[in-house]
């Protein structure tokens, strides 16, 4: 029997909702979607829109105040936070949810595991062992991750990674063919949204590598003129501007280290600047796995050189899952999560 869920997506960006509507997808009417995003569900999701926690001149302390250590967030007094908390309450109930997963909130969580309601929590990339963290992976029934295990850091504890349900990148992309009739640059520089540090690259390039013609995708700040440069913009379908001689430089956010697995392509990783280190973390797994080549500024012209020679890649299957496969993937590690606990409570019980 398919689990009734809810799904709690973040607003921050759009990938928390998109992996909310995912799960719609592959759970059909047994999915509810909370958020307060403004993102465009597709219509066959049941979505409850929640009340933001934006700050509106109600609270009578300031969110600094004797915070505890296990909440990122917590105003004193903002009365939308009461309403919020009390829709997602009330939906919960209604809807005779068999869990919640939470993506991501450790307040979510909080009030989840006080209310006495069962929920996964999604982890993601980067350095998560702040006591906040921590604990919401503690109070979790099992944690999810939608990269495979090979993408795990060294540095996770052991407890962690043991309760962890790796459910891989979700949707193997069509084996995308590099495009051979578009223009050739020598350098392509691949960018995302959400700071774009990457650019910083050019003067150094420009320098070094005079001859070098160099096109940039993606949304950029920078105001460089040089006959070498050609600014693309966000496009939508990277693939179209990415000739298979070129030489990738790219930032290392989810999507795009997705996009240039999808492409075979190995690359130089330039990790921008994101909370928790997520994309210095995912740079030093790709280059641990041989995907990629993290940029060291100080050292490029060898590098541009040594990735003229680098060889197309190839992921696994076992690195992607369907949309068709996650809830028996969610259904499974529920089911064996708490048969093991069952198994424990009576192998202690038995002992008294």
């Amino acid at each position: 029997m398919t689990h009734k869920i809810a799904y709690y997506a973040h607003s921050h960006g759009s990938g928390h909702s998109r992996y909310a509507s995912r799960f719609a997808e592959g759970y059909g009417s047994n999915c509810l979607i909370l958020t307060d995003s403004h993102y465009n569900f597709p219509d066959y999701a049941e979505v409850q829109h929640l009340p933001n926690e934006d700050l509106d001149g109600t609270q009578i302390l300031p969110d600094s105040y004797n915070k505890p250590k296990y909440l990122h967030y917590s105003p004193v007094g903002l009365s939308k936070i009461l309403k919020r908390n009390t829709h997602i309450l009330q939906a919960l109930q209604k809807f005779s949810i068999d869990f919640i997963i939470v993506d991501v909130s450790v307040e979510i969580a909080a009030l989840a595991r006080v209310s006495s309601v069962p929920y996964v929590y999604r982890r993601m990339p980067g350095n998560r062992s702040d006591i906040a963290h921590t604990e919401a992976y503690r109070g979790a029934i099992f944690l999810i991750a939608y990269y495979p295990k090979e993408f795990e850091s060294i540095d996770t504890p052991t407890w962690i990674v043991n309760k962890t349900c790796y459910l891989g990148f979700i949707d193997k992309p069509e084996k995308q063919s590099i495009q051979h009739e578009k223009p050739f640059y020598d350098i392509t520089i691949v960018t995302g949204f959400g700071g774009t540090a990457i650019t910083n690259l050019l003067p150094i390039l420009l320098t070094q590598f005079p001859d070098y013609s160099i096109q940039i995708i993606g949304p950029v700040d920078s105001t460089i003129k040089n006959e070498n440069i050609t600014y693309q913009g966000v496009v939508e379908r990277v693939e179209d501007f990415i000739h298979k001689d070129t030489i990738v430089i790219a930032s290392c956010g989810t999507n795009m280290v997705l996009k240039m697995i999808s492409l075979g392509k190995r690359f130089l990783a330039f990790p921008e600047e994101r909370p928790y280190l997520e994309q210095e973390t995912t740079a030093a797994i790709l280059e641990k796995l041989n995907i990629a080549q993290k940029v060291d500024v100080h050292n490029l012209k060898p590098l541009i050189k040594k990735a003229k020679t680098f060889q197309s890649y190839k992921a696994p299957d076992h690195y992607f899952t369907t949309v068709d496969k996650l809830a028996a993937q969610i259904q499974g590690f529920f089911k064996t999560v708490i048969n093991s606990s069952k198994e424990q409570e009576y192998d202690t019980n038995s002992r008294m």
